[in-house]
């Protein structure tokens, strides 16, 4: 098996985001431990992209902005959350419409 990190595309993604679920659901983990991992994988991962803070902070307000209107879609227009079942795997979120402008 290679390694997703050096791989790239979408199904690179898909099969690294498919193994992070998969070791959260077998190792009885939290949506607040998923969460915790998720934010230390997006802040290594700006860190390793960006050379200066002022670029690193521009890439981050650009992600949250578009992590915002993503997550807006989940939920319905009175505000609450679309219903999926427990055994649902949540699809991966489209690098591409996530870093295009």
């Amino acid at each position: 098996m290679s390694d997703p990190l050096q791989r790239t595309g979408p199904q690179a993604e898909y099969e690294l985001f498919m193994r992070f679920i998969g070791q959260a659901r077998e190792g009885g983990f939290t949506p607040d431990h998923a969460i915790a991992a998720a934010i230390n994988v997006i802040i290594n991962g700006i860190r390793m992209k960006q050379g200066t803070w002022l670029t690193a902070e521009a890439l981050l307000n650009e992600l949250v902005g578009k992590l915002k209107t993503i997550l807006r879609e989940q939920y319905d227009p009175l505000g609450h959350r679309r219903s999926v079942l427990i055994s649902d795997v949540p699809s991966p979120i489209d690098i591409e419409k996530l870093l295009k402008n």
